[in-house]
C-alpha cells in the first residue's frame, strides 16, 4: 500500500506512525461492525430477495476489500522504514 502521502511530510517517523495507528484503529472497529451485521444476515434463516442478496455481496466484497487495506496498512506500520 503506498501510504507516501503530502500530508506526512512534515511529521517524524513516530507521528507517522501513530496518525496510521489512529486511521487504521478509527476505519477498523465499524468495519468490523459492519461485516459482522452482515455475517449475521448471511446466517438467518430467512430468504432474502435477489436484489437485496446481490446488495449484500457487494457490500461484503467491499468489505473484505478494506479488512485486507487495513492489513497491509498494519503492516507498513510495523515495518520500521529504513531511510
Amino acid at each position: 500500500m503506498n501510504t507516501d502521502l503530502g500530508i506526512f511530510d512534515d511529521l517524524s517517523t513516530a507521528q507517522r506512525r501513530r496518525m496510521l495507528e489512529e486511521v487504521q484503529h478509527e476505519i477498523s472497529t465499524p468495519l468490523s461492525a459492519l461485516l459482522g451485521h452482515l455475517e449475521l444476515l448471511e446466517d438467518a434463516d430467512v430468504e432474502l430477495p435477489y436484489r437485496l442478496e446481490i446488495s449484500l455481496q457487494a457490500i461484503s466484497r467491499a468489505g473484505e476489500r478494506l479488512r485486507v487495506m487495513l492489513a497491509e496498512l498494519d503492516e507498513d506500520v510495523s515495518v520500521p522504514s529504513l531511510g
